[in-house]
């Protein structure tokens, strides 16, 4: 979790790991958007989350990236990612897995960083 944290800290970038026992019906593409969006994934105005989204009992995952970091982490690059830690998914080493996954996202997106202030401004006032 400090991982998380810290990564978010120092570039903005915002990760989000989601483990559910059902896609309740829905396609993982569709679950993972809905999840994305109800928590409001990335910093206000940027869009610039990913969500790791896996559903064990379904046995699907999906990374969502938010279109703010889309040009970091393509759809293509999100997916070579899946690829890679299916194998841990599949011997159920989640841990593992999960711990690829988030490297890989934190490698890609640490290359940017958007500096955001929070300044006050009494100009509409």
């Amino acid at each position: 979790i400090d991982i998380l944290y810290n990564h978010e800290k120092n570039h903005s970038v915002q990760i989000v790991i989601h483990s559910t026992n059902s896609l309740h019906g829905t396609t993982i593409e569709e679950y993972s958007l809905n999840f994305a969006n109800e928590i409001e994934l990335g910093q206000k105005y940027l869009n610039n989350g990913a969500l790791i989204t896996i559903a064990p009992n379904d046995r699907k995952v999906r990374i969502e990236i938010g279109y703010g970091l889309e040009w970091v982490i393509s759809d293509n690059n999100a997916k070579d990612i899946v690829k890679e830690i299916i194998p841990y998914l599949k011997e159920k080493d989640y841990k593992k897995g999960i711990r690829l996954c988030i490297d890989r996202i934190i490698t890609r997106s640490s290359k940017v960083s958007w500096k955001i202030e929070n300044k006050a401004s009494d100009r509409f006032s």
